[in-house]
């Protein structure tokens, strides 16, 4: 894309703005190397208190911006922190860990670790500026980094690493994410993707407003796109316990709420056969809180803090079951005629999915926030098969999103989902592929397809247009 990248438009201000704005409080003296556009990128930092110093040779790489800007530092410098002009969110705390950091170790060089994986900005001691006003070339600090191990500390963060603007497609996707997300949904964003949820600004909205306004959220979707693991994630996002009620056909009250241990009581009764206190006593005793079973709703209405409570494929129940519900939402409380009313002291988060194989009453409906969850586009898919695949390469997880892609838009009776995705991702990998052909897509199809007429549909699309449509080209 070039240099223009730090000019392109994102939420008002060019991209370098934003990523000067992140780090100026972090720092002392912050200098700004430029190239060719240098006029440009000084009217985009307008304002700010920053130097600006020129490149005058931009086309020999990042090690020559790395070298005119260590050049540039302020006499008496102890440290310096070399950042990306086209990386406009690196996390508040990130660049104060660096520096307590190397105040504390002494290290020449700290680097900060995404969830594994090395990243940016990277710390720089006074002792190898003179390494840093020596590099030539693109490969930018990475060899001063790696040229002595022992000399870099690493600190760990449990987000995900900070994007930068390569390729058209990186700003397409940032530019949606800035345009739609305020502070506090990509704070709700950061803490899902730490619970290994790869998310996108409307889930994160929907969370956000579930929890806030203390609604139920009923998702829908196609089977096996996430929607569960919503209410599994959110769980371990609020630290709190995650209580589960599995919908079917025939479920009644009784199984959501609460039934009586009829075997505890028989065994109490038979046990005490011989005893001379009253019928009464003894009656009042076996309907006690000993002798009851909690089911899920009662088990959510009666937790110390607020649980989230999932109720699974709500569509599969009846709609006597959905009247039930409304009413326990409205008020969050349950009589027990032997035990009295047990009201939630902390009403749970409500988590309701469904794969629509019926339609929901339309009160259930309103009573609900929404949010409808679509297969994941390809860069999204490419990114949950990286998160959830340990040991795949870029190659094949962009090959198995790009043929789950277009398998998808074949007329299938079972339209596979990310669950089958993952499935077949794990799969390769135990069997050491590092690309798709066409002789592992045929030996390996039962772990995306699961019936007979959808592999004969395959076979057939495959008979008439050919395997290129589904594996990428030289795939």
């Amino acid at each position: 894309m070039g240099r223009q990248k730090l000019l392109l438009p994102l939420r008002g201000s060019p991209i370098v703005r934003w990523s000067v704005v992140a780090l100026r409080p972090h720092v002392d003296d912050l200098v700004v190397v430029t190239g060719a556009d240098a006029e440009a990128v000084h009217d985009a930092l307008r304002g700010l208190p920053v130097r600006l110093v020129a490149n005058p040779h931009p086309e020999a790489g990042q090690g020559s911006s790395i070298a005119v800007g260590a050049a540039a530092l302020a006499p008496g410098t102890r440290a310096v922190v070399i950042a990306l002009g086209d990386q406009p969110h690196v996390p508040d705390d990130v660049v104060p860990a660096l520096l307590a950091t190397w105040r504390r170790t002494g290290h020449a060089i700290v680097a900060p670790v995404y969830r594994g994986v090395q990243g940016t900005p990277v710390l720089f001691a006074a002792e190898v500026f003179a390494e840093l006003a020596a590099l030539t070339g693109d490969t930018g600090a990475r060899g001063v980094v790696g040229a002595r191990p022992e000399r870099v500390a690493r600190v760990a963060f449990d987000t995900p690493m900070p994007a930068d603007v390569d390729t058209p497609e990186d700003f397409a996707r940032l530019h949606v994410e800035w345009s739609f997300v305020r502070p506090e949904i990509a704070k709700i964003r950061e803490l899902m993707e730490a619970a290994e949820y790869v998310t996108d600004a409307p889930v994160a909205t929907s969370v956000h407003l579930a929890t806030t306004l203390h609604k139920p959220l009923l998702v829908e979707g196609h089977a096996g796109v996430g929607k569960t693991e919503i209410a599994k994630v959110m769980a371990r996002m609020l630290d709190t316990n995650l209580i589960r009620l599995q919908c079917y056909e025939g479920l009644d009250a009784a199984a959501t709420l609460y039934e009586w241990n009829y075997q505890k009581q028989l065994l109490h009764i038979k046990l005490g056969e011989a005893s001379t206190r009253p019928v009464g006593e003894r009656e009042h005793e076996i309907f006690s809180e000993p002798f009851l079973l909690r089911r899920p709703l009662l088990q959510a209405i009666s937790q110390e803090t607020s649980p989230v409570l999932l109720i699974d494929e709500i569509d599969r129940a009846d709609e006597e079951l959905e009247a039930f519900m409304l009413e326990i939402f409205a008020e969050w409380q349950v009589t027990i005629p032997e035990v009295g009313t047990i009201k939630a002291a902390h009403p749970p988060h409500v988590i309701l999915t469904s794969n629509r194989t019926r339609e929901l009453s339309d009160a259930l409906r309103r009573r609900c926030l929404y949010l409808w969850i679509d297969y994941p586009d390809f860069d999204k898919e490419v990114r949950i098969v990286e998160r959830k695949t340990p040991g795949i390469n870029a190659r094949l997880a962009r090959e198995v999103a790009r043929f789950m892609e277009a398998l998808r838009r074949v007329r299938l009776a079972k339209v596979p989902g990310v669950a089958e995705t993952l499935d077949w991702a794990q799969a390769l990998v135990a069997l050491h592929a590092d690309h798709l052909d066409g002789e592992l897509v045929t030996e390996t199809l039962g772990c995306v397809l699961k019936d007979a007429d959808d592999i004969k549909r395959f076979h057939a699309e495959v008979t008439k247009a050919g395997l290129g449509t589904f594996l990428p080209t030289g795939g």
